[in-house]
């Protein structure tokens, strides 16, 4: 069903018809009219439908229409009124055409971009893997409190010294779980996004080594020829680091890249053996213990699930310089021989872990 307004030509021509009909169907009713009655009627419907075309062109061929102001008989009413009738609905067409015009629906609004602003927190775990860099020196000065030294003094014995720093000295590796928590805060500008985040992890590395060697001169009697063996370890057990991000975001995925503090605590710890049993056997164990400040870098990719969670893959490298220990390496006979030593032990760690997070 179209609905029209009151003023539409087509609304006037239908309003026409209806007065026609209904003075027809009266015709029964009422006695007919002499002609000279019915045509000023019919003029002032002309007019009426002349003023509702909306083109002034139509309009003068329309008023142009000579309509007979006599009209002879109830047939030729009829056939003036239904050729008004289909001349009106015919130049209204297009002010009908304009009513009926369908407006274009508005375009639809643009996706929703997620963004990466505001605060998080979140679990991690993964790997670490650790290498460290062995350094040990050995000393030929005679030890306060002791009759002498045991395998070189100032004098001799310097290959003893030189082979025994050797065993003492390399690189050693170890692996290990890690895993912990960690908070941050994001902002997003464009599709940049500046971040900082801080995490606690249990940091379980464990690196060892072990090598061995021969005096090669005789400070005591029967010393030459008899071997010795060197061992360290290092290890740690917690991680903090302060890091700020970096990243682009595409949408919900986030590539980043991360540095700054790296905190833990290095232990290291060596011994000393050997095998010459005349007058005793050597030995010795020294070790250091200190909370170190070092620096990480890495990156990784983060995705976020939904409207609170991501998830992340990441890689951290890390490097904590060195812990130095020193002792002495005695033979406990009743005169009494004793040598310093002393190590240094750096660590350097990779970790691979994957985290989540619960955005704010």
């Amino acid at each position: 069903m179209i609905l029209l307004s009151n003023n539409s030509p087509l609304s006037v021509v239908a309003k026409f018809w209806q007065s026609r009909r209904y003075a027809l169907r009266r015709r029964t009713l009422i006695p007919a009219q002499p002609a000279e009655v019915v045509a000023p009627a019919i003029s002032i419907n002309r007019a009426i439908l002349v003023e509702s075309v909306a083109l002034p062109q139509q309009r003068n061929e329309l008023v142009n229409a000579t309509i007979p102001q006599r009209i002879v008989g109830d047939d030729a009413v009829k056939s003036r009124l239904l050729g008004s009738v289909a001349l009106s609905a015919l130049l209204a067409s297009p002010v009908l055409a304009a009513d009926l015009r369908v407006k274009a629906p508005p375009p639809p609004p643009p996706p929703a971009v997620f963004s990466w602003t505001g605060f998080y927190v979140g679990l991690n775990a993964g790997a670490a893997w650790g290498r460290s860099d062995v350094e040990t020196s050995v000393s030929c000065d005679f030890v306060p409190g002791f009759a002498a030294a045991y395998f070189c003094f100032p004098g001799g014995g310097q290959a003893n010294a030189a082979a025994i720093a050797a065993a003492g000295t390399g690189s050693m590796s170890g692996s290990g779980f890690t895993g912990g928590g960690q908070i941050g805060y994001n902002l997003q500008s464009g599709n940049v996004v500046f971040g900082a985040e801080f995490d606690v992890e249990a940091f379980n590395l464990k690196l060892s080594r072990q090598a061995s060697g021969a005096y090669l001169v005789s400070v005591l009697p029967g010393l030459a020829g008899n071997t010795f063996t060197v061992t360290s370890s290092l290890d740690t057990r917690w991680l903090f680091t302060a890091r700020a991000r970096l990243g682009l975001a595409f949408d919900s995925v986030l590539v980043f890249a991360t540095g700054g503090l790296a905190v833990t605590d290095l232990r290291a710890s060596h011994t000393f053996s050997d095998t010459h049993v005349i007058p005793a056997i050597g030995a010795g164990a020294w070790s250091g213990s200190k909370t170190k400040t070092g620096w990480t870098a890495g990156g990784g990719i983060e995705w976020a699930a939904g409207r609170y969670w991501t998830v992340k893959v990441e890689y951290l490298y890390l490097n904590f310089g060195s812990v130095d220990a020193a002792g002495l390496i005695v033979n406990p006979s009743p005169v009494g021989y004793a040598n310093a030593i002393s190590t240094s032990a750096d660590l350097t760690a990779h970790i691979a872990r994957a985290g989540i997070n619960f955005r704010f």
